[in-house]
């Protein structure tokens, strides 16, 4: 995810563990240790600390610094994060649920034939892809399931003195419109086009 560092922008990055591959099945994805999330938590600290709505209790709980599982694993953590956000924001959960893929009885194939079993197993009439599906999406796909595409126009909020930035992750917004800007953002209806 993108942050600012004023008007200058950077990664914030977990670190993965390749030790034993480089390029490691997402299920079995591993942060290297638990000081990759401090390191963010730092950075986040330094960069948005006279953003007016920072708060590094808030921050500390939406990045589960204090609660991260022992066994590092990184769609755990991800998760935990999605539902602390949630939480913290006050928002309740839409009536569906987390599934990962990797427990679905679902042949093991990639690309969009891989995402239309998944849409099978789970009986799924809608898919709804980012913009850049237009690109990977082909004539594979099942007439059954509708494919919608969200067109995200990616809001404007004051950062103070600095430029505005389009794409940085929703804590830069979450530190300089606040929590109520973010709430908004996430309860606007999507931007759903068919072609």
């Amino acid at each position: 995810n993108k942050i600012a560092n004023g008007d200058k922008i950077e990664w914030a990055s977990l670190q993965i563990d390749r030790s034993s591959t480089s390029r490691p099945v997402i299920s079995k994805m591993r942060l290297i240790n638990d000081k990759t999330v401090s390191s963010i938590l730092n950075k986040c600290s330094l960069f948005y600390q006279e953003a007016p709505f920072y708060d590094e209790v808030f921050l500390r709980k939406l990045l589960r610094v204090d609660h991260i599982h022992s066994d590092l694993l990184f769609t755990t953590y991800i998760l935990d994060c999605l539902k602390s956000v949630f939480d913290e924001l006050d928002l309740v959960l839409p009536p569906s649920r987390f599934v990962l893929a990797s427990r679905l009885d679902v042949p093991n194939v990639t690309g969009p034939v891989n995402l239309s079993n998944i849409c099978k197993k789970l009986a799924c009439t809608q898919y709804i892809s980012g913009a850049n599906g237009r690109n990977y999406l082909d004539n594979t796909w099942p007439d059954s399931i509708e494919i919608c595409y969200h067109d995200f126009d990616y809001p404007f909020y004051s950062r103070g003195a600095h430029e505005p930035s389009p794409w940085l992750c929703f804590l830069d917004p979450l530190f300089w419109a606040g929590p109520l800007f973010i709430k908004e953002q996430i309860q606007n209806p999507l931007f759903l086009n068919q072609h």
